[in-house]
Formats: C-alpha cells, sequence, structure tokens
C-alpha cells in the first residue's frame, strides 16, 4: 500500500506551493539571509516571520503563539566542582558531613543525568511557536503533528553527550567511596602524590570542561542549516504536499527555543493533544548522515518509539532508502516519550549517532544535500497518507 502512495512521484526540484519557492531556497534564506538564531533572539522572532509567510502562501490556517521562557542553557559544571572540592577537603575533619556533601553532589549528578528540561539561567526571554493546521476533508479522527525547531543549537551534542554525563557520574561515585573509606592508605601507596592532587584532580576536570565550553560558545557561530533549516523547509514542503486528507488533521509547528524544551513545553501544555489519536513525528539535523527514523532515544533506552509509527516507517523503507538507528541527542522525541505521546523522530545522523556539524561553522547551506530533503518529504508524506489509511 504504501509502495503505490508516492513510489512514482518525481521529487527533483521540489517546490513550495504555488508560489515557486525551491526547497533549498527555504534552507538558504533561514541559514544564510538570517543565519545564528540563538532561542529568544530577535534573529528567531525574523525566522518565525518567515515560516509564518510560508503558511500564508501555502494558504493554511495558522497563528503564533508566544511565551515568556528561559532561552538559555546554564552550566553545571561550577556547582559540580565546588561539591567535589568540598567533599575531598572535609575528609580530615568532618567524614560525616564529608559523606553528606558526597551524596548530595551524587544525586545532583544523577538529577542532571535524567531530567526532562535541561538546567537554565533565570533571566527570561520572549518566544514563540508558528503553528500551521491543514483540516481533514471529513470528520477529524486522528492528528499528526511535525515538529521542527526554530532556534540553532548553542552547543554541539557532542561536548554534551552521554559519555561526558557518565564521566561526571563516576567522578561522583569515586568522591563518595572516598568519602566512607579512609583515602590516606590510598595516597601511600603512590610515593611523593600529595593528599591535594585527589582535590585537583575531579576539579580540574570540571574546570576544563567549563572553559572549554565557554571558548566554544563565545568563538563559535553555526549558520543552523542543518540544525535545523532543513527541517523546517521539510515541513513546510511536506505541508504543502498533504492536502484532501480525508480523516487526518495535520498540524505542522515551528518549535521556539527548542533548546531549553521551553516551546515543546507550551505546546503540549497549552494544547492537550490526546494521547492515543495523535502521532508526533520530529524533525531535526535533516540533509547530511544516514537518513534514519530513531527507533529509541539514547537516553532514555526503557522507552522506545510507537509501534505503529515503527512499522510503518519499516514498511517505507524501501521506498525512500531510510535506515533504524538510535539517535543520541533526540531531546525533542525524549521529552515526548517521557509523557507517554506516540512519537517517531526522521533525522540524519553520522556513523556515532550524533547530527554532522551541529553547532559547527561548516553548518551552512552548501553542506545540504537537496536530495535528502526531497526524501524526507516523501517520507513524511508517505506517514501521514498510511496513517489517514488505517480503518
Amino acid at each position: 500500500m504504501l509502495s503505490a502512495l508516492l513510489a512514482d512521484r518525481k521529487t527533483e526540484g521540489l517546490r513550495f506551493g504555488r508560489h515557486n519557492v525551491m526547497l533549498g531556497d527555504i534552507v538558504h534564506a533561514i541559514a544564510e539571509n538570517i543565519g545564528f538564531r540563538p532561542a529568544g533572539s530577535i534573529a528567531e522572532t525574523k525566522v518565525a516571520a518567515y515560516v509564518s509567510s510560508l503558511w500564508q502562501k501555502a494558504d493554511v490556517l495558522h497563528w503564533t503563539d508566544t511565551f515568556q521562557a528561559h532561552t538559555r542553557v546554564a552550566s553545571f559544571v561550577p556547582t559540580l566542582t565546588i561539591i567535589s572540592v568540598l567533599a575531598v577537603l572535609l575528609i580530615p575533619f568532618q567524614a560525616l558531613l564529608a559523606l553528606l556533601v558526597a551524596v548530595v553532589g551524587l544525586a545532583f549528578a544523577i538529577m542532571l543525568l535524567y531530567a526532562d528540561v535541561p538546567p537554565t539561567h533565570r533571566g527570561k526571554g520572549s518566544s514563540q511557536n508558528v503553528v500551521a493546521l491543514r483540516k481533514a476533508t471529513l470528520q477529524a479522527r486522528r492528528r499528526v503533528v511535525f515538529l521542527a525547531p526554530l532556534d540553532t543549537v548553542p552547543m554541539p551534542a557532542r561536548w554534551i553527550s552521554l559519555r561526558r554525563s557518565v564521566l561526571m557520574l563516576t567522578l561522583q561515585v569515586a568522591l563518595l567511596l572516598v568519602a566512607v573509606f579512609d583515602p590516606f592508605p590510598l595516597v601511600n601507596l603512590v610515593h611523593n602524590v600529595p593528599i591535594a592532587w585527589f582535590t585537583v584532580l575531579p576539579a580540574g576536570f570540571f574546570v576544563a570542561v567549563y572553559i572549554a565550553e565557554s571558548v566554544r560558545h563565545r568563538r563559535e557561530y553555526t549558520h543552523g542549516a542543518l540544525s535545523h533549516a532543513s527541517a523546517l523547509a521539510t515541513m513546510a514542503c511536506a505541508l504543502d504536499d498533504l492536502e484532501q486528507l480525508q480523516h487526518t488533521e495535520v498540524w505542522a509547528v515551528a518549535i521556539g527555543a527548542s533548546s531549553t524544551h521551553a516551546g515543546i513545553l507550551d505546546l503540549i501544555q497549552r494544547y492537550p493533544f490526546d494521547g492515543q489519536s495523535t502521532f508526533f513525528v520530529t524533525l531535526a539535523g535533516l540533509g547530511r548522515g544516514t537518513f534514519c527514523y530513531t527507533v529509541q532515544e539514547g537516553y532514555d533506552r526503557g522507552r522506545s518509539v510507537d509501534p505503529l509509527l515503527l512499522e510503518l516507517a519499516t514498511e517505507m523503507s524501501p521506498v525512500v532508502n531510510i535506515e533504524a538507528r538510535v539517535s543520541k541527542q533526540s531531546h525533542l522525541l525524549r521529552m515526548l516519550l517521557r509523557r507517554q505521546y506516540r512519537a517517531i523522530e526522521l533525522t540524519c545522523l553520522d556513523d556515532t549517532g550524533f547530527v554532522p556539524f551541529q553547532g559547527h561553522a561548516r553548518d551552512t547551506a552548501e553542506m545540504v544535500s537537496l536530495p535528502i530533503l526531497e526524501r524526507a518529504v516523501r517520507a513524511c508524506v508517505m506517514l501521514v497518507k498510511s496513517i489517514d489509511a488505517l480503518n
């Protein structure tokens, strides 16, 4: 059934609507004409206005939901540094207090590792979600919600990967063991190594990571073509293709402040979507690497993608040449799965499970492969039409 839907559809030179806006032109307008767009910035607002103009050209119902939210992710490295140093310094004097401090540090590291929402700065800014709605021709039985981020990624996911989180967690466990057991026999085994090194090394690691993050955040400029102008272009062209659906309404939401999860939280709080009849499709990092659908969120292996969506994605894989992968940075998908929503993600990953060039200066429009975006549009359209064809 799926192969018959779009197998013969020609996608070369795919255009948006009746206004001859090329798929590549949308990516260029966002990534090159606007460029770097942090959450809550004027540049993010410009992209929101541009996306709104696309919905207007497509002649679909659309609106903008504005909200106040934290727009910057805070670094937790200094806090862990202070806790680590304090725990070790208290060992010779107050073993029980050192144990308490180490337990607090361990609990803090675990909370950061498994928290739904990343830690943010106290300052708030204004952001927005741009929503478009294409209604069903008959009574709507199901709803498909496409999600694509408006803002660029402030820090590459490789810098905040699970490996570093596990390393921080390991250091906290080590400090806990040092607080429980007397460290001095361990120190005496190593000649000419003062106890100060056991204080400096954990703190030094956190300080080095913090400096590296700060330098990269200040110096790196990314156009955000792969992350995530290409996803916005794919969503726009897919929505324009999805006409005359009988029993499925389609939402296309450009998510603001996605890096702090503020936009997705505002969306699911503002609109109480039914958990059984609503299907979420998140689009992120499209245009380079292996085109794939996420079968599992890398940070939360206990929750998998909805079985029906997996079945439909597997069935269309020979037509659009899409693979099944585990992603290490599916932050929007993670939020949805943890709230028991039916969701899947379409993305492009490298061999290590990350979006190529994320947060990098080379993330320009020239790095985007238009044939991959055309396959992504076909995948989105096929997925929705398959859902609409369900009994």
